[in-house]
């Protein structure tokens, strides 16, 4: 056998008792330690929280300490035995054995109905039996079951008289660490959540982790420290051992988890109880955010990894709570991406309808009516700065940076040189902008070219210098059907501010990080697109005028 030992530590019987008696056959395998013990058959008697071992009785009556990932459970015999039957069991053994009570174990067992347990219970009465001291067989097994006293559960036995328990050293156990060895990842169900309205997700969202002991072993050629841990997922709370560089190994460099691993602290001593309790409390936190917030930013991929499985050694349930977390994480993820992409599906549509409505919108009235581009939803329309400084024509690009204009310097239904059209993609005018420049007067009429050609006067811009004051623009309304007055706020291109009918219909301001001096115009909800757009442009070869005017100046 392998000659590392170490004393079990007793717990509270609290923690201890949800293990108690869950007497699994199984055998031992993968041990590299003592690869004497491959093959042997136990009974795993109980979970040791504090080291996070197993302890299994062999067939020659040893107790060994061995992690979940060497053992393979080969027969469940029967349903774990409930606290308060164990602890009236025992009672009736001190009756019986130590205080001459005939017959009490089976009186007990028949009253409490307790037959349904006796593949746990009759091996332990058969090695009092046989035990050359009684007493101390009864308080060994009271000490392996964490249930160390009498108690009022002994009435349900005939004439027990309970005995004060003396305390009983702790028996010396042969104890083997969890080995770092790569797991054959296996497949784990995990079943997809449908989405639903009405209730939420049968998945938890959440994965909880908390910390429970930590083990020094040293009694190896380096000595190391086991962190304990206990992981719930809905209805599955599991306890999990981990050795840091173990799981620095298999989630860094193997599964390389884009979460950053705590220190190892290199120039520390992390096997001293100060350094250990620093460490516990960082893979705690690493821990619960891989769990979570990592997993949930990788879509459920962490938790659904079998890799993760293996290194923190959980067993079936664990794992298949892992996987379906991930798959209830996973799925929602498409969910979120799918109604994502259905948006952005909707608002491209609509951009392409809103762009469509505006190449057809003189078709919606009668030859000569005029006729006002509303919208119900803001949009913003890129200009550029001197639009005719090279060219004769350019694009003006709407929401989604559709081309939903094109201006022309001139046109063959106008025969003023000085005269911009905005027209539809297709070449039909529908907004004519007249400059009428003379010295020290800057002015801009805009018409309305409806459907036949006829031309609907909207209004006049003119520029108004102001004495130690930027420049102001004053709008005069010439049709009433196409909204109130407008006045104009603020420094052109900066935070200019157009208001109709005493409230913003238009924003206008430079475009962030633009090399090519474009700048935004967004018209809001119920405001005539064309008209703004119209002021704006106006506005801008104004604007342009006067500083090449100044620039010529200073030459």
């Amino acid at each position: 056998h392998c000659q590392a030992q170490i004393t079990i530590v007793s717990s509270s019987t609290q923690a201890r008792s949800a293990h108690l008696l869950n007497m699994t056959s199984v055998q031992i395998q993968g041990l590299e330690i003592d690869p004497s013990l491959n093959g042997q058959v136990g009974c795993r008697e109980r979970w040791d929280s504090e080291t996070g071992l197993w302890h299994v009785r062999l067939q020659n009556g040893d107790v060994v300490a061995l992690p979940s990932q060497n053992l393979e459970v080969l027969q469940q015999a029967g349903p774990p035995v409930p606290a308060h039957i164990t602890q009236g069991f025992l009672d009736a053994l001190r009756a019986e054995y130590v205080n001459g009570g005939q017959g009490a174990v089976g009186i007990f067992l028949e009253r409490a109905g307790a037959e349904q347990y006796s593949h746990h219970l009759l091996p332990a009465e058969d090695r009092v039996r046989n035990a050359g001291n009684k007493h101390r067989a009864i308080e060994a097994l009271a000490n392996e079951w964490c249930l160390n006293g009498p108690t009022a559960s002994a009435s349900a036995a005939r004439n027990v008289q309970t005995v004060q328990a003396q305390p009983v050293q702790a028996q010396p156990v042969q104890a083997y660490p969890a080995q770092a060895q790569p797991v054959q990842a296996q497949p784990v169900l995990a079943y997809p959540v449908q989405a639903q309205d009405t209730a939420p997700s049968q998945v938890p969202s959440q994965a909880q982790v908390s910390f429970s002991s930590s083990t020094l072993i040293s009694n190896l050629a380096k000595p190391h420290r086991l962190y304990n841990f206990m992981i719930s997922v809905a209805d599955v709370h599991e306890p999990v051992t981990v050795r840091f560089s173990a799981l620095k190994s298999a989630l860094v460099d193997n599964m390389r988890v884009n979460l950053d691993f705590p220190s190892s602290h290199v120039l520390r001593d992390m096997n001293t109880e100060a350094n250990a309790e620093l460490r516990a409390g960082e893979l705690l936190q690493y821990l619960r955010a891989l769990l979570n917030r990592a997993d949930e930013a990788a879509a459920g991929a962490i938790t659904m990894d079998p890799r993760l499985h293996a290194a923190l050694c959980c067993r079936p349930p664990l794992a298949a709570a892992l996987a379906a977390l991930g798959s209830g994480r996973r799925n929602a993820a498409q969910q979120r991406q799918q109604a994502e992409a259905a948006r952005l599906a909707a608002i491209r549509q609509q951009q392409l309808d809103d762009r469509d409505f505006a190449q057809r919108v003189n078709q919606t009235g009668a030859i000569g009516q005029p006729v006002t581009m509303l919208f119900p939803r803001p949009l913003t329309f890129q200009l550029m700065n001197k639009m005719f400084s090279f060219r004769d024509q350019v694009r003006i690009n709407g929401p989604g940076d559709l081309e939903w204009f094109g201006m022309l310097r001139t046109s063959p239904l106008f025969s003023m040189m000085d005269t911009e059209v905005i027209a539809t993609l297709s070449g039909e005018p529908l907004l004519s902008l007249h400059r009428q420049f003379r010295w020290m007067h800057y002015e801009y009429r805009l018409e309305r070219v409806t459907q036949g050609y006829h031309r609907i006067p909207l209004c006049v811009i003119t520029r108004r210098p102001q004495f130690l004051a930027p420049a102001t623009y004053t709008i005069q309304m010439l049709a009433p059907s196409f909204g109130g007055d407008i006045y104009c706020q603020g420094r052109w291109m900066e935070d200019f501010v157009l208001y109709q009918g005493g409230a913003p219909a238009c924003h206008i301001r430079r475009r962030a990080f633009s090399f090519s001096g474009s700048y935004d115009v967004l018209v809001e909800p119920q405001h005539d697109v064309l008209l703004f757009i119209g002021i704006a442009c106006a506005i801008d070869h104004i604007h342009h005028e006067i500083e090449e005017m100044h620039r010529e100046r200073h030459r």
